[in-house]
């Protein structure tokens, strides 16, 4: 992903868009909002990860909590984001580092 510029915000033919939270006075944002309108799956590119899927509207991914209990997945490079849908995305932190 790159920053919109003017010109971007007039595209009628781009609907998908990102948008990352980030809590005042921290310099990295701890979540995200992906929306992918088109009949296609899209790849969105995220700086500041890795992030992990918290919620997803497609099905496709596990979620923390479903009865197969896997870990959630982690995107360490692009979010592949299927056709119609939303995720919700969180930083992933290490141990380490607060939340």
């Amino acid at each position: 992903g790159q920053p919109l510029a003017l010109e971007d915000w007039h595209d009628t033919g781009g609907r998908a868009f990102a948008c990352r939270l980030r809590p005042a006075g921290r310099a990295l944002p701890r979540g995200a909002i992906l929306f992918n309108p088109e009949p296609d799956a899209l790849d969105f590119h995220l700086p500041g990860g890795p992030w992990e899927l918290r919620i997803e509207t497609s099905g496709t991914f596990p979620l923390p909590g479903s009865p197969d209990t896997l870990p959630p997945p982690v995107f360490t490079g692009p979010v592949p984001v299927p056709a119609y849908s939303l995720m919700v995305l969180r930083r992933h932190s290490p141990p380490s580092e607060p939340t």
